[in-house]
């Protein structure tokens, strides 16, 4: 007999909106596992006692793939610049010069 696993996992784009770290925090306790990509100037970290793999990027650095964890010993990676160029490739034209004006 297999085992079923019910296995939820959430990849979040930080913005200054977003940043508190809550909602993080809740989805945490829930089970729940977070890839949470964070491209906002550094602010002040929560006080609980979270595992975490940081990777510190500066505009034009190249973003790496990066895990995200299905269980302590299993990862998938997550291409996140070949993602993202796919993603900016599919914006209008006039879009990408407003984004990208060099």
């Amino acid at each position: 007999m297999s085992r079923v696993t019910n296995l939820v996992t959430i990849v979040e784009i930080v913005s200054k909106g977003n940043k508190s770290g809550r909602k993080a925090f809740e989805f945490l306790t829930q089970g729940v596992h977070l890839l949470i990509l964070d491209l906002q100037p550094t602010t002040a970290q929560s006080g609980e006692s979270v595992r975490a793999f940081v990777k510190p990027v500066e505009v034009g650095d190249r973003l790496i793939d990066m895990p995200l964890f299905l269980d302590p010993g299993r990862y998938v990676a997550v291409p996140l610049e070949e993602t993202y160029l796919i993603a900016f490739d599919s914006v209008p034209k006039r879009w990408r010069k407003v984004l990208d004006p060099g």
